[in-house]
């Protein structure tokens, strides 16, 4: 009787796993830095992406089984209607992340630019000095949400200086 129970709580589990959620509209979930499973669990059923999980928390077994519990990304991820929890797992530790862009066209000076990535609603924490004037690649940047404005600068400007760097070793030679 003990083992026909545990088949019978292995079937359901795989079942339950598999079996469409009761997500009914394209909603977003942000999975914070140094967070596991057991923590994003309640969001995660409160957005109703997953089901409320009962005592054999199917969610978190599938995870284990699947050998993915310590695969969780940071980052803010989407999900639409109908996601098992399978494709739910799948997301949060392979897929990719909803990246914002942040647009500096050609001819800002380098205050406006950061000014632009003061106010971008994405990007956190303090901004950095300000760089010298031409120091910042004008371009479309994308970065996902939680991004630090002190990173989002470096990017900047190492790419700045990528294109500077490919632009000279091709320069002619006279």
């Amino acid at each position: 009787l003990g083992v026909i129970g545990f088949v019978g709580s292995i079937w359901y589990s795989k079942t339950q796993f598999d079996a469409p959620g009761p997500l009914k509209e394209e909603t977003t979930f942000v999975v914070p830095k140094g967070a596991t499973f057991n923590s994003i669990l309640p969001g995660l059923e409160n957005k109703g992406i997953i089901p409320k999980q009962g005592p054999l928390r199917v969610f978190l077994r599938g995870v284990k089984t699947a050998g993915k519990a310590s695969a969780l990304k940071a980052g803010e991820f989407a999900f639409t209607p109908g996601m098992t929890m399978r494709q739910v797992m799948t997301q949060v530790t392979e897929g990719r992340a909803i990246e914002y862009a942040l647009t500096l066209p050609e001819g800002l000076t380098s205050y406006a630019i950061m000014e632009r990535i003061q106010f971008s609603e994405s990007l956190v924490g303090d901004l950095p000095a300000i760089p010298p004037e031409g120091a910042m690649l004008p371009n479309t940047y994308l970065f996902p949400r939680g991004t630090t404005r002190a990173q989002a600068v470096e990017r900047i400007l190492a790419e700045r200086e990528k294109v500077v760097a490919e632009v000279w070793a091709n320069r002619a030679e006279d």
